[in-house]
């Protein structure tokens, strides 16, 4: 499989797991050929405790895709989001939005 097609079945799953509301690509790592060789992934849920299922994640997924990937529900989300500083609202101002709930 290709990066890009690697990328969008770790979408999928993260979809099947932890039905978020949001995905959004912040970091891709690239090999000497060009190669996408790993991604960081932010996910916003709708409710829940977004360390359980971070760790969810972590714990049943597995991806020829190396990633890291960060969950906030979306009350933590849209209050990190207040304060233009934070790692969020650089996630926001940077990232590529992979997936949206309708």
């Amino acid at each position: 499989m290709n990066p890009e097609n690697n990328l969008n079945q770790l979408r999928d799953d993260i979809i099947r797991l932890a039905s978020p509301r949001e995905i959004i690509l912040f970091s891709e790592k690239h090999n000497p050929e060009g190669v996408m060789s790993s991604v960081k992934l932010c996910a916003v849920i709708s409710e829940g405790d977004s360390r359980q299922i971070e760790h969810m994640i972590y714990v049943n997924l597995e991806s020829d895709l190396p990633f890291d990937v960060l969950v906030y529900t979306v009350d933590e989300w849209e209050r990190l989001l207040k304060n233009k500083m934070s790692f969020a609202s650089q996630i926001r101002r940077t990232g590529r939005v992979l997936y949206a709930a309708d």
